[in-house]
């Protein structure tokens, strides 16, 4: 296991490469907001196992950043690191970061895997996004005037579970950012409407969605499914919460055999 510091700009930190250079596939794992790399601790050993290449990272929750910046510095990661060909698994806002990545270097992936991601989080016409911005409005409000008491209802409210320990590790997750930074940024990913960018995606995907999600409801995955340029799937995991990654690993990990053994015409 190999660490360094900041890369990408300095948006992706704690870089973490695993794995043998010469693995046929190399996995990179871009966790969502208010999360940390360790929310991939139950896939890890199992990629290695399946002898992967696996890159994983934190990213850096900045007021000032866009998409666009995340995925620039995704690109400077990937270039850095010389990876010429990956599979990407990007969990919520790291699906759109993903999406960005791929329009703007589509031969660094092999395949894109979004999981609980949203191209728009507003509902619209003809379009559910899961909010209105009423309610966006109210839970920023709520989050500037008691930061710490909106992670502790935040927190199973978006696992889908009341498990204590899972619950806890989310929330502390959470307090470890920056209020000033992370209330600012979280505006940002929910009042962005990314849906444009969809149609210049022409890398394969897999799209990963939870029955229950309380921040992306189940008609995102079928839009996504029917917007996306390139050949997509979907796969729906019989499981509540936006975090499968901790709350049922197993399935998500059967979710995953199929995407990882996607070979694309050109691969070798």
């Amino acid at each position: 296991m190999v660490r360094q510091g900041a890369s990408g700009d300095a948006l992706l930190s704690d870089v973490t490469i695993m794995g043998s250079a010469g693995s046929k596939k190399t996995i990179i794992l871009s966790h969502g907001y208010g999360g940390e790399q360790s929310v991939w601790r139950h896939l890890v050993p199992w990629l290695l196992v399946h002898g992967h290449r696996v890159v994983t990272f934190d990213l850096v929750f900045s007021a000032a950043s866009s998409f666009e910046d995340y995925a620039d510095g995704l690109i400077s990661l990937m270039d850095e690191l010389d990876i010429k060909s990956s599979f990407f698994l990007g969990h919520s806002m790291s699906a759109m970061i993903g999406c960005k990545a791929a329009v703007k270097r589509p031969e660094l992936f092999r395949h894109l895997i979004f999981l609980c991601g949203s191209p728009r989080y507003l509902n619209a016409t003809n379009y559910e996004g899961g909010f209105e911005l009423s309610a966006i409005e109210e839970m920023l409000a709520n989050m500037e005037k008691d930061f710490y008491s909106w992670t502790l209802a935040f927190a199973p409210a978006a696992l889908g579970t009341q498990d204590p320990k899972l619950c806890k590790e989310f929330q502390s997750s959470l307090l470890r950012m920056n209020p000033e930074e992370a209330i600012p940024l979280l505006r940002t990913i929910f009042l962005t409407d990314n849906r444009e960018v969809l149609q210049k995606v022409l890398v394969p995907s897999t799209i990963i969605q939870t029955q229950k999600d309380m921040v992306v409801p189940l008609p995102v995955a079928q839009y996504l499914h029917e917007k996306l340029g390139g050949e997509s799937s979907v796969v729906i995991i019989p499981v509540d919460g936006h975090t499968p990654q901790l709350t049922a690993p197993k399935l998500l990990i059967n979710a995953l055999e199929k995407a990882l053994e996607y070979e694309s015409p050109c691969s070798v």
